[in-house]
């Protein structure tokens, strides 16, 4: 059985009946599930127990209040006996809702607004840049995490890829491998599922042989 403590940064809150735990979400990606993101609880992620509602920690913190809206609305409409579906419908009009609030959609007018720095560039080039996740959740899609590409979201240009300012810089160059080698697959006509699946599994295994990272990277054609 899974020791959740050992993923246990703080105490963000507690609600009596439940509480919202900050966690090492990089430590869970690398060890466990690569596809942990920017929050989770019980059901959809079955490790974590039914009490507990994880915010992954964020190099910039200023989502907190959105991702516990969206859990705190899953887990009461769960507990008052909505299906999971019509729970998490909930859960995303409460988070859009206050997304609305925040009023982050008036900051973006193109894709160059939610630009932070470049990270490098591939040899057929492609330019890597790292993006403010807030903003593109907010203004584009809030389902986005940790990195993307066009051939996934049609607003980013055709010619980058994107990856997430909360992640921990050291995640960059495993993400970025993901997201590289996924944009490869579906160029050849691979389905989206299946080459994000591949591409899991890669990022996974370089998790736990860091020596093949650069390796791999250099054959995607990548140069920091």
């Amino acid at each position: 059985m899974l020791d959740v403590s050992q993923y246990h940064l703080r105490l963000v809150k507690d609600y009596g009946s439940v509480t919202v735990w900050e966690i090492d979400g990089a430590k869970l990606r690398a060890e466990k599930d690569i596809e942990f993101s920017n929050f989770g609880m019980y059901p959809d992620f079955d490790y974590i127990p039914k009490n507990e509602l994880w915010l992954d920690h964020e190099c910039h913190p200023d989502e907190h209040r959105f991702f516990i809206d969206h859990m705190l609305a899953q887990w009461k409409a769960l507990k008052h006996g909505y299906t999971k579906e019509q729970a998490i419908k909930k859960a995303y009009q409460a988070e859009k809702s206050e997304r609305a609030k925040s009023k982050d959609q008036e900051k973006v007018e193109s894709s160059r607004d939610v630009h932070i720095k470049k990270y490098g560039e591939t040899k057929n080039g492609l330019v890597i840049w790292v993006v403010n996740g807030r903003l593109v959740r907010s203004d584009y899609f809030i389902d986005f995490v940790e990195g993307g590409h066009h051939l996934i979201y049609p607003w980013v240009p055709e010619k980058e890829v994107w990856l997430d300012d909360d992640l921990k810089p050291s995640e960059f160059p495993f993400v970025l491998l993901h997201e590289l080698h996924e944009r490869s697959l579906m160029a050849k006509g691979w389905t989206y599922d299946k080459a994000h699946t591949d591409s899991s599994k890669i990022e996974f295994y370089c998790h736990h042989h860091p020596a093949k990272l650069s390796i791999h990277l250099l054959q995607l054609g990548f140069h920091s």
